[in-house]
């Protein structure tokens, strides 16, 4: 997961963290109040005498039914430890009469609808499991609710099961539709409890999270949900063509700005920036290497793997665990930055900005993914009219620099600088022997590789931090 900004990584990390906490919590509570008959646990080793301890003095036991080798992830599917591996127990904590029915139904993992009631999952979410987990095989069943290729745009939901892979959840179980009524009474149920443990205020900034604008996206086998306040990525199921669905839902009150959903508002600059438009699908066509100043496409993919493996060098040597936003300024037709994204450059947002309104339209029309502004980078950048902040990667070859007079390239440096971002300036083997390029980057911006937040790179030749 990476957040928007390092201003909400600092504010919304602290409380996903405690929210996984609590829904341990409630879940041992659901049990202990009657609302549900067992409930399945992971425990890790360390802390399994404690449960004991608490479910007994509730008048319920608990039994381990398995080991599960702990991943450092989110995984749809539980795995036994192999030698060596870190583990947690697999628990089930029921009535003192039935642990044993329940620990060997659970155990033995045959029966998927029993199991289900034992913990307490509607019928009809049993029912969509059994259709969609365990004949369909799928790992990710948000493909369920698909029954055509089209974006699938549901304005607001009863329950949101798209935050699951960080901890974030509703309900215990896999709602069998975002409207389901009975996982809307169980969510409902269940935060009721929480309440009554004494974490309102706690539900209510979970209630935030679950009830505002969200995006899921899967591709050959890679998900992504993305959020206002950050990006998840995620293994899915391989499906040939881009599947979308965006719940509109509510706009958190401090959610950031942003042109493109689910994002606050669309953003605008003076001058010659306009708005972006939107495309439903990918695109997949090839890209363009006249669109980004190359003589072919194996020169532009030679250029690009270079830059990006001095990039990767730096993210590593610098200890940077994400970047908010990627910005190239003078971007093309985004190519590049398509290319970081597929190679998992850490990113919630990928921005260009590129004064060739045709190269705009053509690049648009191959991601949806990746956000295009026909505008003038001086105007964009004293503007602010794009995020940036110290968490974010600003990509700029000095050639750009060279083509704004001596004032305006000052107050784009100026509002570099102020913005705190690290600044990427490079160049590709064509710019090499490019003196007045070079010069550009060690004279004209000197100040602001002194400061630290810059590097300079020629990924043919060297690179200076």
């Amino acid at each position: 997961m990476t957040y928007s900004s390092s201003q909400i990584r600092q504010e919304w990390s602290p409380i996903v963290s405690k929210i996984g906490q609590v829904w341990s919590r409630v879940e041992e509570e659901s049990v202990f109040r009657n609302l549900r008959e067992a409930a399945l646990l992971f425990v890790e080793p360390a802390k399994y005498q404690d449960l004991v301890t608490r479910t007994e003095s509730q008048g319920f036991s608990c039994q381990i039914v398995s080991k599960v080798r702990v991943s450092s992830q989110y995984s749809a599917r539980s795995e036994p430890p192999r030698a060596g591996d870190s583990f947690v127990f697999r628990t089930v904590i029921s009535r003192r009469e039935a642990i044993k029915e329940v620990a060997d139904v659970i155990g033995a993992g045959a029966d998927d609808d029993r199991i289900g009631a034992f913990l307490g999952y509607p019928p009809c979410c049993r029912e969509f499991f059994r259709q969609a987990w365990t004949y369909g095989g799928l790992v990710d069943v948000t493909h369920a609710q698909f029954e055509g290729l089209g974006p699938l745009d549901i304005e607001r939901v009863a329950v949101n099961p798209l935050l699951r892979w960080i901890g974030v959840r509703p309900v215990f179980h896999l709602p069998c539709r975002f409207d389901c009524d009975a996982s809307a009474e169980v969510a409902n149920a269940l935060s009721n409890l929480a309440v009554q443990l004494g974490e309102g205020e706690l539900e209510q900034r979970k209630a935030e999270m679950l009830s505002g604008p969200a995006e899921w996206s899967a591709n050959h086998g890679i998900g992504q949900v993305l959020h206002a306040f950050f990006r998840i990525v995620f293994t899915s199921d391989w499906t040939p063509q881009r599947r979308v669905l965006r719940i509109h839902g509510e706009t958190p009150e401090r959610s950031p700005a942003g042109d493109r959903f689910p994002y606050s508002k669309r953003l605008s600059a003076p001058g010659r920036v306009q708005k972006r438009t939107r495309v439903a699908l990918l695109a997949q066509a090839s890209p363009s290497h006249a669109d980004n100043g190359f003589a072919s496409d194996a020169a532009m993919s030679k250029a690009h793997a270079n830059l990006l493996s001095a990039l990767k060098s730096f993210l590593k040597r610098s200890g940077r665990e994400g970047l908010s936003t990627v910005l190239d300024l003078g971007a093309g037709d985004g190519t590049l930055l398509m290319r970081m994204q597929a190679a998992d450059v850490p990113a919630v947002r990928w921005i260009g900005i590129e004064r060739d309104g045709g190269r705009v339209e053509r690049g648009r029309s191959r991601s949806q993914d990746v956000e295009l502004i026909h505008g003038d980078i001086a105007e964009v950048i004293a503007a602010r009219a794009v995020p940036f902040d110290a968490s974010s990667l600003i990509l700029i070859n000095p050639r750009r620099l060279l083509e704004m007079d001596h004032v305006t390239r000052g107050a784009v440096v100026v509002a570099l600088r102020q913005g705190g971002s690290c600044v990427l300036f490079y160049s590709y083997d064509q710019l090499t022997d490019d003196a007045v390029s070079l010069q550009a980057v060690e004279g004209g911006v000197g100040d602001l590789l002194a400061s630290g937040t810059a590097i300079a790179v020629s990924v043919s030749a060297r690179e200076v931090c």
